[in-house]
């Protein structure tokens, strides 16, 4: 048997016909259906050829197309199943593994961790966008914007290190605003450091801290409260008029300034003594009957009183004023006052 060299001529078979060995065909080949067995080679070394495969469907192909040396398909697609691999590099550097239904798996084969996937280049960026299962949730990195956007239900991170910095955002522009902004349009923000006596939160600024609150601001501490050294300013207190022959102020108002506008005997009752609580009551009618009564809880006492005995503005002139403070669980101390007032 000899090898067939066949050159711009037709070689016609028929039924089961074959040709065997190595044939040589310079010029266009085509066929209807064939099988081929063995290694087929097309064109030599850096003198290729054009190939095409042609589907079922007008236009849809594939072509290997030697000038630009790549391989282009025509409205064709190319299927792995769940045993193919997509190999990349000359080492195996990744392979994309569809392992099973509803998973793709892109692995580096490289054990030195220096293998990186990069999505477009440095000034040529594209948008990486992420859905979810509900309409509009997705995170976006917005190439344009050079911002990454988060509108989905929730974004949660789990660091495991034990070292610190496991979570930082560092804020390096120069801005005149606010460059970090912690935000909520309904519910709370909490901060919480259970890290037992490394729980500690700092909160650093080299400029002003301004706390804005709507309700009341509480401090439940069970060491010290250290100003460190500094004097502590409350500019504005609060501020309640009273109408009625009596009142009874709680601890949580402590600081208020009662205003009390009662015509005839009004008496404020102080809530039970506790260090630190003070409160300001203001007689503010110099019309004679219009008095002003100061009493404590039951086992409470006022300055140096032992019975428990309530005070009263005795002078009919304004301002009358006094300011209580609690020292103590049992005992209230006048620190400031205006006026005369004395033991009921």
């Amino acid at each position: 048997r000899k090898d067939l060299t066949v050159t711009d001529h037709r070689i016609m078979l028929s039924q089961n016909n074959g040709v065997l060995g190595a044939t040589t065909y310079t010029g266009t080949l085509t066929g209807v259906a064939g099988t081929f067995t063995g290694t087929q080679t097309y064109g030599v070394d850096a003198t290729g050829v054009d190939c095409q495969w042609y589907g079922d469907t007008t236009v849809n192909s594939m072509l290997w197309d030697y000038t630009d040396d790549r391989l282009e398909m025509t409205h064709a697609d190319i299927l792995f199943d769940d045993n193919s691999d997509i190999i990349i590099g000359s080492h195996y550097d990744f392979v994309i593994d569809s392992a099973s239904t509803g998973v793709l798996l892109v692995t580096s084969l490289l054990t030195d961790e220096t293998a990186s996937v990069n999505l477009g280049a440095n000034t040529l960026g594209m948008d990486l966008k992420l859905f979810g299962t509900t309409t509009g949730e997705y995170m976006l990195w917005d190439a344009d914007a050079d911002s990454l956007l988060g509108n989905c239900g929730n974004i949660l991170f789990t660091m495991t290190d034990g070292e610190a910095n496991q979570f930082k955002v560092d804020a390096t522009g120069t801005h005149g605003g606010n460059v970090i902004v912690l935000e909520t349009s309904e519910g709370g923000i909490s901060l919480l450091a259970d890290g037992d006596t490394e729980g500690d939160i700092g909160i650093d600024a080299e400029d002003d801290i301004t706390v804005t609150a709507a309700g009341n601001l509480t401090f439940a501490v069970t060491g010290t409260f250290d100003a460190g050294g500094s004097q502590i300013l409350n500019q504005l207190r609060q501020v309640e008029d009273v109408a009625d022959n009596n009142e009874s102020p709680a601890a949580t108002e402590s600081g208020s300034v009662i205003v009390v506008t009662f015509t005839g005997t009004s008496t404020i009752t102080l809530p039970q003594a506790a260090a630190g609580l003070f409160f300001t009551i203001v007689d503010n009618s110099a019309t004679a009957g219009d008095d002003v009564v100061v009493d404590c809880q039951a086992g409470d006492n006022i300055d140096a009183d032992t019975n428990g005995d309530a005070i009263e503005s005795v002078t009919d002139a304004v301002p009358q004023t006094v300011t209580l403070f609690a020292v103590s669980a049992t005992r209230w101390v006048t620190i400031n006052k205006v006026g005369t007032w004395g033991a009921q």
